[in-house]
């Protein structure tokens, strides 16, 4: 949203319809008149897409069909590929297909319906996606047919890993974010484009600064740390905990947390502040995660200089931030990019993907951006050392440049935005 009210400030005659993925009546998507919206300059219109799925029909429809025997002849043709360890899977295969993926692919096809009626009778200057998977993957390719230029501005914090394990999850989580499909990818950072570099990415990549992630308003820092903290804001050191897990059933991620283990490190990191009573920790909730305020706490007791955040906007959290605690998170990047230090918390001792300097008992080898923590036990003097030589005073932002571009870079991304405007197809 910020994004396109940037976009406006600069052109005021541009119309922003941000496509959503919210059910509605298809009634109610007729008020949306694309002729209407075309008149709207400055207008932010939002679109249901999921008003162009019109739920189960009561046979089985010939596109339906068509795409389950795809399926069932390329297992037929390929039917030793799926044979691992003298195991046949091909009948469990075969199952997944008839049950899920066919009807799946089916319900894409639908919704790229929809996308291809949007695109055409909107005839937009520029498509701009957050990621590239599943229905936003056929933005890229239809823009592409229509000739219609397409952006992807990664909503996630990319990583080039040097670790193989790592490697082996990054690259099939990256293409969630970022496919060939998009023309243009929109590099907020240096880690980003050292990304792109090691996934092979073949479209153009434009080195823009931030764009989506959060902005720190220094300027209203104190301000809203008093609101947050009361009368005491003066004496305090504000910590972010941030934990990133994703819940996939029987899948367990290396480059993240089981849910187990984000327990156990959240426990850790809550004992170590419980020693420390003139300073603040915020537990940050990310909207996805799969375990809630209540649960934690009830499995943790929560000392009274320990809140959990998780409603609002994470950029408020992070304003009043002096640091920030992690395992693996967007949010690593985010308060990269707004220069807050950050302690790589891995008591796992497996994922230090920043290439952190490691800390012991007497601190780090070097000063840094970044820190890796990976003994429970050092956990609290790390955490000292780090808030004493990072203070908002004395910030210095020369151990960040290697993952910050200039704030001019931004205009890359609006020149860019100004040619498709101008561009003739």
């Amino acid at each position: 949203e910020r994004l396109c009210d940037d976009i406006v400030l600069r052109y005021p005659d541009a119309v922003n319809a941000i496509i959503s993925h919210q059910g509605v009546s298809f009634g109610g998507f007729l008020k949306l008149c694309f002729k209407r919206i075309k008149r709207r300059k400055g207008a932010r219109i939002s679109i249901p897409l999921a008003i162009f799925d019109h739920g189960p029909q009561r046979k089985e429809p010939p596109r339906l069909k068509a795409i389950r025997e795809i399926y069932r002849e390329f297992i037929r043709q390929n039917g030793e590929g799926f044979i691992y360890n003298k195991c046949a899977l091909q009948d469990e295969l075969s199952r997944k297909v008839e049950c899920d993926l066919s009807v799946y692919l089916y319900y894409l096809c639908r919704l790229a319906r929809g996308q291809s009626m949007i695109l055409e009778n909107l005839d937009p200057k520029l498509v701009v996606s957050p990621v590239a998977i599943e229905f936003y993957q056929a933005w890229g390719e239809l823009g592409q047919e229509l000739g219609i230029p397409c952006i992807i501005i990664p909503q996630k914090g990319l990583v080039a890993p040097s670790d193989p394990k790592a490697q082996l999850e990054e690259i099939h989580i990256g293409k969630a974010q970022v496919t060939d499909d998009f023309k243009y990818a929109a590099s907020q950072s240096p880690l980003v484009s050292s990304y792109l570099k090691w996934t092979g990415y073949k479209g153009t990549v434009m080195e823009t600064a931030n764009l989506i992630f959060s902005k720190v308003d220094i300027v209203t820092r104190d301000e809203k740390r008093q609101d947050f903290l009361g009368d005491i804001w003066e004496n305090k050191k504000v910590m972010v905990y941030a934990p990133s897990m994703k819940s996939r059933k029987s899948c367990r991620f290396y480059v993240l947390e089981s849910l187990d283990e984000l327990v156990s490190s959240l426990t850790d990191v809550v004992n170590a502040v419980e020693q420390m009573p003139d300073f603040r920790l915020i537990i940050r909730l990310h909207p996805g995660e799969p375990i809630t305020r209540k649960e934690i706490e009830a499995l943790i007791p929560l000392p009274l200089n320990v809140s959990i955040s998780d409603k609002g906007s994470f950029e408020e959290v992070l304003t009043i931030a002096d640091l920030v605690i992690s395992y693996s998170s967007t949010i690593i990047q985010e308060s990269l990019l707004n220069g807050v230090p950050v302690v790589l918390f891995d008591k796992w001792k497996r994922y230090n993907h920043l290439d952190a300097p490691r800390m012991n008992e007497d601190g780090p080898a070097a000063l840094s951006s970044s820190y890796y923590v990976d003994d429970p036990e050092i956990l609290a003097s790390s955490i000292k050392w780090v808030l004493k030589h990072h203070t908002m005073d004395n910030r210095n932002f020369s151990v960040f440049k290697d993952f910050v571009f200039p704030s001019r870079y931004a205009e890359i991304f609006f020149n860019f935005v100004c040619d498709c405007f101008e561009r003739k197809r």
